[in-house]
């Protein structure tokens, strides 16, 4: 049983070794640059256009501003004072005095903020690495909402190509039947066949142009600005 057990732990170990950590900053490519890729520019249009993500950027770099000053809270509570005795100012007094210490120092702190601070180091990192998490959680959010639209935009265009074909061939179909019809060459049946398959034609390109209005619009907000003014070299013509 035991050597069953290792064998199986062994077999298992490449499955381990293949497992990859994510690079998160290229989840969003350099904002630097355009990218070469056209769906990663929109990527790019929708990391750096949406509000909520400069927050949780913002709120990542308020987390990392505020544990460096954690570090250094331990000192806040650090008190040092000087005296010199009023005597060794003034002189001997009538007796020919004179007090002593002739100066002190003195030095003050909070002991249990002291000991502490380690934790309080510990919890800032923690909230540091909390926010990071969260920007990058958003990150992966982006990236695959924006694709998603983007290919729902594609598909809806390419339906509506196909759809506008239909509707050409509808058209000539109806017409050639419709003089065929006239010249009592096609039956009453022919032409109301015709003539529906026409309508239907045309209400299935309607459907078709509205869904590419819809997910041209959904692709907009997401990017935050209108598809025309999108300029980028790989962008593809409507």
């Amino acid at each position: 049983m035991r050597t069953l057990f290792l064998l199986g732990f062994l077999m298992a170990l490449p499955l381990f070794g293949v497992a990859q950590l994510v690079n998160y900053d290229s989840i969003v490519a350099p904002l630097d640059s355009m990218s070469k890729s056209f769906p990663e520019y929109l990527v790019q249009l929708a990391w750096l256009n949406r509000s909520e993500n400069a927050i949780l950027q913002k709120q990542a770099n308020i987390a990392a501003l505020e544990a460096k000053n954690t570090q250094k809270e331990f000192l806040r509570d650090l008190g040092v004072s000087f005296n010199i005795n009023e005597g060794n100012i003034q002189g001997k007094d009538e007796a020919g005095n004179i007090f002593f210490p002739r100066w002190n120092v003195g030095l003050g702190i909070n002991v249990y903020n002291f000991i502490s601070q380690p934790t309080k180091n510990r919890i800032s990192r923690e909230r540091v690495a909390i926010a990071n998490l969260a920007l990058n959680d958003q990150k992966l959010l982006i990236r695959r909402e924006t694709l998603i639209l983007y290919e729902q935009f594609k598909a809806a265009q390419e339906a509506l190509k196909f759809r506008s074909i239909f509707e050409q061939d509808a058209h000539s179909n109806y017409v050639l039947v419709q003089e065929l019809y006239h010249k009592d060459e096609a039956t009453f049946q022919d032409y109301s066949e015709a003539s529906g398959a026409y309508a239907e034609s045309q209400e299935m390109r309607l459907k078709a142009e509205t869904e590419v209005l819809v997910s041209q619009l959904n692709l907009e907000e997401r990017i935050g600005m209108r598809w025309e003014n999108v300029i980028h070299p790989a962008k593809t013509p409507n």
